[in-house]
Parts: structure tokens; sequence; C-alpha cells
């Protein structure tokens, strides 16, 4: 079945032509996801949150492909890396050996050539799992099934831009002119609340406070009001809900722009899984703009992160 696979991946990969839209897929340990531009991403992970490695492949918007791994190690110094694709009866199919350039995490990271990305993509498709040794040691632990590539890798090429992607026209800039004078925070744990008139009528308040007194993390509440200082329902986020009274995590507003930003890390190896969300005022709401994320804790770093949305942004002139 694993030849059968291989052979239709191969085939499609040269030939296929993508007509269905964004999406993501679950396929035997691997997880695939396709934004409203086309740009896809596969991966899998090994390891467990204890001992994390990963392999993910990429297709840009253009159709260009990319692949990236990484593993940490039991290495308790700077070692030699190699990660090995391994066929039926043990056989290499594919390595790539490099310097143990750990970062802060202890997490190894290798990017495959782009001349190599046809032989590697090939290789995972027909593969058994990806071995990861430091030192010509093996690391077990760090082992990653590469049994659901090829139908995911499959399921990538059936896809390609969306024909239903939103589009959101960014309201114009409004004048920032004779805000309201609101009363300060009564929590010693917030600062200074910040006003800025979103569209005539409508002012969105935000107040950053501090998680704990001893941390530095912050998350910031928003209120709507109006141009007396008096509450209004939302604001509207899209996408968004708010399970607790704290508010948005890493939030960040550029009035500039129109552009909120979140940013939330999972709880365990910070920086290696979690989201980070863009979303633009129109006028009404904040319509949600770009997504990324990544829901498994195994190294992935955030610039690496899969994209899921991706709208068309077009300002009160029409351009983008």
């Amino acid at each position: 079945m694993r030849a059968i696979w291989g052979a239709l991946l191969i085939a499609a990969l040269g030939f296929g032509e993508a007509r269905a839209q964004a999406g993501e897929a679950t396929f035997e340990g691997w997880s695939a996801v396709c934004d409203d531009v086309g740009e896809c991403s596969a991966w899998a992970g090994g390891g467990g949150p204890l001992a994390p490695s990963y392999i993910l492949l990429r297709r840009d918007a253009g159709g260009q492909w990319s692949a990236h791994l990484g593993a940490t190690t039991e290495a308790s110094e700077p070692a030699m890396i190699e990660m090995k694709v391994v066929g039926r009866g043990g056989q290499t199919t594919w390595t790539r050996r490099f310097s143990g350039s750990a970062d802060d995490r202890a997490m190894h990271r290798t990017t495959v050539a782009a001349d190599e990305i046809a032989a590697f993509r090939n290789a995972t498709a027909q593969g058994l799992t990806l071995e990861t040794y430091a030192n010509g040691k093996v690391e077990p632990l760090r082992a990653i099934s590469l049994k659901g590539s090829a139908a995911a890798l499959l399921w990538i090429q059936a896809r390609g831009p969306d024909p239903r992607r939103p589009v959101i026209r960014r309201a114009p800039i409004a004048s920032q002119a004779h805000l309201p004078v609101i009363p300060l925070s009564s929590d010693p744990l917030c600062y200074e609340p910040s006003l800025t008139r979103l569209s005539p009528g409508k002012i969105l308040a935000r107040t950053s406070c501090r998680v704990f007194e001893d941390k530095s993390e912050s998350l910031m509440t928003m209120q709507l009001l109006d141009e007396h200082g008096s509450r209004l329902p939302g604001p509207e986020i899209e996408g968004y809900v708010e399970e607790d009274s704290y508010g948005l995590a890493g939030a960040i507003y550029d009035p500039k722009t129109r552009t909120l930003s979140g940013l939330q890390y999972g709880e365990y190896r910070p920086g290696s899984c979690g989201n980070s969300t863009e979303w633009v005022w129109d006028g009404e709401q904040f319509r949600m703009a770009r997504e990324t994320q990544m829901v498994d804790c195994v190294g992935i770093p955030k610039a690496l992160w899969p994209s899921n949305r991706r709208a068309r942004v077009i300002d009160a002139q029409g351009r983008r």
C-alpha cells in the first residue's frame, strides 16, 4: 500500500491541478492545513513534550516547497546531529548531518536545501520513520512515524487558492481630537487606559494588566465607548471568544493600520506552539485578516506556524 501511495504522490506532485479549497485534515499522526491563498503545511511530531521532534513541509502560495526538521537530544554538549528517513527493510533513503547548534530550549533545527526538496518529499512519502541520531547514537524517543505523510501531501496537492477568500475593507483613519476622559482602573496591576477613536462615535479603550505581580506577562482588556465615554457593546472581534474576564493575551493595536494583533503561546515549552492572529477594523467590527496556529507543542518555531486564514484587505481608497 505504501508503494501505491508513493507512486500516486510522485505523479500528483508533478502533474496535479489544485481544485479544492482551504481547510485542515489529519492522517495517521500527520496534520495538514491550507489557507485562503493556497499556502499549505503538513507536519508530524515525535517524542512527546519531554523529548520533542518535528518534521514540517510547506508549499507556499506560489507552489514552492520547503522542509524543516528539528529534534531535542540527550547529548549534554554540542553534538553532530543526523536525521534519517528510514524505509522498508531498514534502509536509509535520505539523510542530513548538521552541527547541533541548540537554542535555549535545546532544540536542534535544520532546513532541507532547495535542490533536495523533491527527493526529500518523495523519500518521506515512501518512508516509515524519521530517526534522529546525536554523535552517532540513536535517539529512539524522537522517532517520527511517516505513515500518514503520503496522504497528507496528496491532500495538499489537491488544494489551491480559495475563490471564497474573505475581503475586508479597512475603515478610514479617524481623527483623534477631543477624546473623552475616563477614570483610571482601580486594579493595581493595570496601567492607565489608552483611548483610540476607531470610527466617529466608536472609541476603543485599552487597558493592559499584568497577570501576576512577579511576572511581565500581560493581558489587554478592551471596551468600546461613545464620544462621551459611556460604555457601548463590544468591540466585536471575529473568531475570538473571551473565556474569562482577563482579556486578549499578547494584544497590540496599531492605529495607523487599524490592526489588532494577538499572540498566545502554549503552556509547555513557550514559543513552540500557540496562535497568532491579526484583525482589521472595518468600521463595525474587527475582522480576522490573518491567523497562524500550531496546536502541537513539538518545537516548531513561530515563524513556521501554519497559516490557516488570510483575507484580502482593502483600504478606504481601494488599495490592498
